[in-house]
Parts: C-alpha cells; structure tokens; sequence
C-alpha cells in the first residue's frame, strides 16, 4: 500500500500491532495514511483504543 513503505528498524517487538489508518479510496487521488502507531501488546483492548486515538486526531 501506498504510504507504508519500511522505515528504519528501531527496536524488535514480537507480539505487537502496527496499526495503519487509512482515508480515502486506494484507487482515487485522495486516498490517505495517517501516521500510525505499534501498540505494546497484542491485547484486542489495546489495539482498538490506539486506533480510536489515531482516527480522534487525524479527523477533520
């Protein structure tokens, strides 16, 4: 996906998320990837609170 591309590893985490939030359609100029995050467990709580916290600050 556009926007996702590798970034330099910092640390090695097992058992994490690294969540992307997308807007827009992939196949239209508008489509969009906000900054995302890694959470620090694998917890189903934890992912979702992260991605409500990325999706409240990217939102317009």
């Amino acid at each position: 996906m556009p926007g996702t591309e590798p970034r330099e590893q910092g640390e090695i985490r097992r058992n994490v998320w690294r969540i992307f939030i997308s807007k827009g359609s992939a196949a239209s100029d508008d489509f969009t990837i906000f900054p995302g995050d890694c959470t620090e467990t694998n917890d189903r709580l934890e992912i979702e609170q992260l991605a409500r916290r990325i999706i409240a600050k990217y939102q317009e």
